[in-house]
């Protein structure tokens, strides 16, 4: 499996990669291709007329961001080899520019199964999707984005992957999907909620209940659920996902706590 993860600067280290590796538990030892990507804006600099002066603090910068860069693919080394047996190769890329249209850039430029997406400190999950760069990124790509939670808080709980089912279709979709065909069987589930029970022996079906819409039930299920689940949105018309986010109902949900979540 390919997997982007595009990083930003402000993020701790270990955070990231204790995420990382709680996502990679879902799945037996296998070969693993994670590409690193960060982006970041050069320096504005003003009021330094010698120009020996700005080189030296933009060459400082970006050795900085470097230096960053070689000690997070350092810790995601050390935790696969501590925490698993999964073969792997991890490369690293740093641009200079625009995040978004660099990430774009990259994905273009290589066939991915994932990427991996986390909000800045600043950001809460409902600030994140309301940004026009999130939503382009979002609406116009066909890799699943896997939106990492903020805080490591729930680490120890053991994760399991929910595959949500609209109907036939979108279960063709998301059982081939790599990041979901590759995990674990005891780690997968596929869940429909709706007003009526599916007949398929793999899908559990969750009744929607009286008084609410179907969003509102998986809404409730998630905030009542004391089970850690990534769950798999599939909204192949990819505006679909950005309406959904929206929603005041789920903004309250994304703004009162950490959610597991992969668009596809």
């Amino acid at each position: 499996m390919r997997i982007l993860i595009a990083v930003d600067s402000n993020f701790k280290i270990q955070d990231i990669t204790k995420k990382l590796m709680h996502f990679l538990e879902l799945y037996n030892p296998g070969t693993l291709y994670l590409d690193v990507f960060h982006s970041y804006e050069p320096p504005i600099i003003k009021g330094i007329n010698m120009p020996n002066t700005k080189a030296e603090i933009v060459e400082d910068e970006r050795f900085a961001q470097i230096n960053f860069m070689r000690k997070l693919r350092h810790s995601i080394e050390t935790q696969i080899d501590e925490r698993s047996q999964h073969r792997y190769i991890v490369n690293t890329y740093l641009e200079e520019g625009n995040f978004f249209d660099k990430i774009e850039n990259q994905l273009t430029s290589k066939k991915y199964d994932l990427l991996v997406l986390e909000p800045t400190q600043r950001d809460s999950f409902e600030k994140f999707f309301r940004k026009n760069k999130v939503k382009h990124l979002i609406e116009k790509r066909h890799e699943p984005i896997l939106l990492l939670p903020k805080t490591t808080d729930d680490q120890k709980k053991s994760l399991r992957i929910v595959g949500l089912i609209k109907n036939l279709d979108s279960l063709e979709y998301i059982i081939n999907l790599p990041v979901f065909k590759l995990a674990r069987p005891e780690k997968k589930m596929l869940l429909h909620f709706g007003e009526h029970i599916t007949n398929h022996p793999e899908i559990d079906t969750i009744l929607t209940k009286e008084g609410l819409t179907t969003d509102e039930t998986f809404i409730e299920y998630v905030k009542n659920n004391h089970n850690k689940h990534l769950y798999i949105i599939d909204h192949q018309k990819r505006n679909g996902v950005v309406d959904f986010f929206k929603r005041n109902y789920t903004q309250n949900l994304l703004a009162s706590g950490d959610m597991n979540l992969i668009v596809s």
